[in-house]
């Protein structure tokens, strides 16, 4: 039997980059870890999709997706027009881009 130090050291890179690949994957939502299932981060954003989030003064923000894209760090993005409306009145606020993460923590899906 060889003894610990006799070991080949061929098994350590492989580990190190397997272990690299899993963090990443897991930082990205990605692989066999993904975190906590988010429904906005894997369906709905679709093009024309409607979301909205309410204000502390009543006002409605109104957000249509115009598509989801990922940037060159792997970061996913909506793009999305903003509106918002209050009391009877729609003020267009043009085109906004928003972190993926972001969005869904400020915007729900209406129904």
């Amino acid at each position: 039997m060889a003894s610990p130090a006799n070991r080949p050291a061929t098994k350590t890179p492989q580990r190190t980059e397997g272990m690299i690949s899993k963090i990443l994957n897991m930082l990205l939502g990605l692989g066999p870890y993904p975190r906590t299932p988010n429904p906005l981060l894997t369906s709905g954003f679709e093009p024309g999709t409607l979301y909205r989030h309410v204000t502390e003064r009543n006002m409605t923000e109104l957000a249509s997706v115009l598509d989801v894209k990922a940037d060159e760090f792997g970061i996913r993005h909506v793009r999305f027009l903003l509106a918002y409306q209050y009391q009877h009145r729609v003020i267009q606020a043009g085109e906004r881009t928003l972190a993926m993460s972001v969005f869904t923590k400020r915007f729900t899906p209406t129904r």
